[in-house]
């Protein structure tokens, strides 16, 4: 899985693996998002603003969501 780092007052980072996308804010939690199409991962990375994107397109439609220890090795 690949960790991008993006600039946002609201997310820090973003990952996708197997239909899981994973955020990690900017206060430094991880949450994983399921059943989340690679399309929407592609149009959450070309987003100009993250945090509208999420609180548009992701929160409301993708409600399965949990918080998640995730300490990627780089």
């Amino acid at each position: 899985m690949q960790i991008i780092p993006v600039k946002s007052s609201v997310v820090a980072k973003i990952g996708y693996d197997a239909d899981n996308l994973f955020i990690q804010f900017v206060g430094g939690d991880w949450y994983k998002y399921s059943n989340v199409p690679e399309t929407v991962f592609k149009r959450f990375c070309d987003a100009d603003s993250k945090g509208q994107f999420l609180n548009r397109e992701i929160k409301p439609k993708y409600t399965n969501y949990e918080p998640c220890i995730f300490n990627p090795v780089f």
